[in-house]
């Protein structure tokens, strides 16, 4: 089963998955794991008027990204020019398609 992990690059607390920091322990565990395959990294930046200010966020995931060879998902329907830019490899763009932004 191909899998992306969550990261919760900007530390919010009303978002979840595993810190930055806490990535690479995470994939040595998942290597044991023989019905799962790390496919890549995905995060949610918070949610900025002027979303030039998700960029950190989302370069922050695809250098981690990167470094274990792994796509991303970053990017929504608000922000997903700038998550784009910065290498996202799938973004979300629900409330784009349905027309709620």
């Amino acid at each position: 089963m191909p899998v992306y992990l969550e990261v919760n690059v900007s530390g919010e607390e009303t978002k979840h998955g595993f810190t930055p920091e806490e990535i690479e322990g995470v994939m040595k565990t998942m290597k044991q794991c023989s019905n799962v395959t790390i496919k890549g990294l995905m995060t949610m930046a918070p949610y900025y008027d002027d979303p030039q200010n998700s960029r950190p966020i989302f370069r922050t995931l695809r250098k981690l990204a990167d470094k274990y060879h792994l796509q991303t998902s970053m990017g929504m329907s608000h922000d997903w020019k700038v998550a784009i830019e910065e290498g996202a490899d799938m973004i979300r763009v629900g409330q784009l398609i349905f027309n709620k932004v």
